[in-house]
């Protein structure tokens, strides 16, 4: 079936990023859960949701409403706790890597919990030429998991005074070739979801080496960027 029609739960920043990966669709974006209004769940054929935090209330929701593709925030999401919802639902539900940024990159990072629903996501993505990679379904996904323990060990760092955030930004670029340095890329994807991304891996694992930095967290309360 040809997806003309998608709900997009994200920030206004996020949307252009969407409108360019998807070109003849009918987008509906809205910056929340309860925006969306009630016609249209009947309408739409696939719905993507950026949240940090989605409720397992709001999961079976999408499962029973959505006949089609439901893709959700994998960074800090646990789908498996609504695993029945999903089982019973109607929709075929994969988690992303919807960190602000990452959509805009070349291929998707992706976690598909029920093996039924395997080609209907497979077709979804290759409907779009938009190459994805499959892992295993788990909170932090892989590139977010790593990214978001190398910014907080560079907080560790500059907590220490070992190093100062510039220097620590340039020897990372220089050194392991990446686009950015821990605390220009914690910008770039704001630390709001940084944070948020840790405590969701810690609150599943409760690994000590998933604790955020105090100065993460001290940054993360005031609201701030970090000063780069």
């Amino acid at each position: 079936m040809k997806v003309s029609n998608i709900i997009l739960i994200c920030s206004d920043a996020q949307v252009k990023a969407f409108q360019t990966r998807f070109t003849d669709v009918n987008l509906h974006a809205f910056a929340s859960f309860e925006a969306v209004p009630q016609d249209l769940w009947i309408k739409a054929q696939a719905l993507i949701d950026c949240s940090l935090e989605i409720s397992d209330a709001q999961l079976a929701f999408y499962a029973q409403e959505i006949d089609g593709v439901v893709l959700v925030n994998g960074v800090a999401n646990n789908v498996l706790s609504a695993f029945n919802a999903l089982k019973d639902g109607k929709a075929a539900v994969a988690t992303m890597n919807l960190w602000p940024t990452f959509v805009e990159l070349p291929k998707a990072e992706i976690s598909v919990p029920l093996e039924k629903h395997q080609h209907s996501i497979q077709q979804f993505f290759e409907s779009f030429n938009w190459p994805f990679e499959k892992v295993a379904c788990r909170v932090g996904l892989v590139t977010p998991r790593v990214i978001a323990m190398i910014i907080n060990e560079a907080c560790y760092t500059v907590q220490e005074g070992t190093a100062g955030m510039k220097d620590i930004d340039l020897a990372m670029k220089l050194g392991t070739n990446y686009p950015f340095g821990p605390f220009e890329w914690a910008n770039r994807i704001g630390i709001e979801n940084v944070h948020g991304t840790l405590a969701a891996m810690y609150q599943d694992t409760h690994e000590e080496r998933y604790k955020i930095c105090p100065l993460l967290k001290t940054y993360y309360l005031r609201k701030e960027a970090f000063p780069i």
